[in-house]
């Protein structure tokens, strides 16, 4: 039962944290009180599953909710990711009495580390998996007013590092790691959305835009039913990208991509998908198939797809159509928007900061997610919470 209940802070947010022990991902949200009511209050009108609500209150029960008895109503709670050279997992701080009703609860489950703290409350630390071996590196938390918004969330620059290397250094993460500085993200919930705001910083200031306008390839790719993106974005140094030629042993086509794309989806993203990406330099790419996608270059378009019939539609479609470059200055507005279609809806819109001298400062992106989403979500991760490690179904 124990090990049903340490499930609770996964259900919130320690999964993020487990893997990236670079430096320290760190995580405030508003005092557990007001978190847990308007998270819960959220959930519970959109969940609509009478056991799943239960379930859902009985976990939060036992952590002290709904009064969270002697817990700081003023301070925020703080989720850390575990350090470089520890080893300790995950955990949380919060600023909590030790003689309350809320600390005697939760003593067989996270067994405390009290240290300083301010007035009558106590830093308290609850280690989320085996427990806090070297307290001795601990430090007290420093009083502070908890965030406006449910949570804020500060990710290093090493973390990327750390997520390349997860990925075996895969292109997209390499491109992160080695262009993208800190993150910091801001949610709240708002219009029964759950919506987030996250700036990610760029490195020295490498990208920059050309001060050409893009052409846009989205009319011709089409709206998938699942998820659309495109971007009328135009790199002034093209990224290059290299596919693979099949029976050749350690050759590849060398690609020049800078910048403007379109991408849709139907049902599924491994169903059927499909997209476009602008060529800055004439490649002759006849069809070809790739680790499942299939590629062929049309003019100056470099065309993908998971299904060789889409992809010879789409190809026919742009040799028949001259595309026109994008509106003036639309790419400072948006640069890709991609969309979830149906009652379980979600979108991300990202758009970039400019310094005086156009290079790119930053992306900042605005997630959405709608209550129905976010209800499907809760009741996977409540079903995920009462199964025990050896598989034990506790429904």
């Amino acid at each position: 039962m124990r090990a049903i209940l340490k499930i609770l802070p996964i259900f919130l947010a320690a999964s993020l944290f487990e893997a990236f022990a670079a430096d320290e991902i760190v995580v405030k949200t508003q005092p557990p009180k007001i978190f847990f009511g308007r998270v819960f209050e959220f959930l519970r009108a959109h969940i609509k599953d009478a056991k799943n609500e239960m379930q859902m209150y009985i976990l939060a029960g036992i952590a002290g909710y709904p009064d969270f008895n002697g817990v700081s109503e003023e301070a925020p709670m703080v989720f850390f990711s575990g350090e470089t050279g520890t080893n300790y997992r995950p955990r949380i701080a919060v600023f909590m009495r030790r003689d309350s009703r809320t600390a005697r609860q939760i003593k067989s489950l996270f067994k405390p580390v009290y240290l300083d703290g301010y007035g009558d409350y106590e830093t308290a630390y609850l280690p989320l998996y085996a427990g806090i071996s070297d307290a001795a590196s601990l430090r007290p938390l420093k009083f502070e007013n908890a965030p406006k918004c449910l949570l804020t969330a500060e990710i290093p620059a090493s973390y990327l590092a750390e997520l390349s290397e997860n990925f075996k250094r895969g292109a997209i993460a390499k491109f992160l790691t080695e262009n993208l500085g800190g993150i910091k993200i801001e949610a709240d919930i708002k219009d029964a959305q759950l919506v987030a705001k996250i700036r990610a910083g760029v490195k020295d200031g490498r990208l920059r835009l050309s001060n050409k306008a893009s052409p846009d390839f989205s009319g011709a790719v089409g709206m998938g039913k699942f998820l659309s993106a495109h971007s009328t974005l135009k790199l002034e140094k093209p990224v290059e990208l290299k596919l693979p030629q099949a029976g050749e042993r350690g050759e590849s086509i060398l690609i020049k991509a800078d910048g403007a794309f379109a991408v849709s989806a139907d049902k599924e993203m491994d169903a059927d998908y499909w997209g476009v990406i602008s060529i800055c330099e004439a490649v002759n790419v006849e069809t070809m198939e790739y680790a499942g996608t299939y590629f062929k270059t049309v003019g100056d378009a470099l065309v993908f797809s998971n299904k060789r019939q889409k992809l010879e539609k789409i190809t026919d479609a742009l040799a028949r159509q001259k595309m026109a470059p994008a509106e003036s200055g639309e790419f400072y507005a948006r640069l890709c928007e991609p969309r979830l279609d149906g009652d379980q809806t979600a979108s991300i819109k990202i758009t970039p900061e400019f310094g005086a001298d156009g290079s790119i400062q930053g992306y900042c992106a605005e997630v959405k997610i709608s209550a129905a989403a976010a209800g499907v979500i809760a009741q996977r991760l409540l079903k995920a919470a009462f199964k025990t490690e050896e598989g034990a179904n506790w429904q």
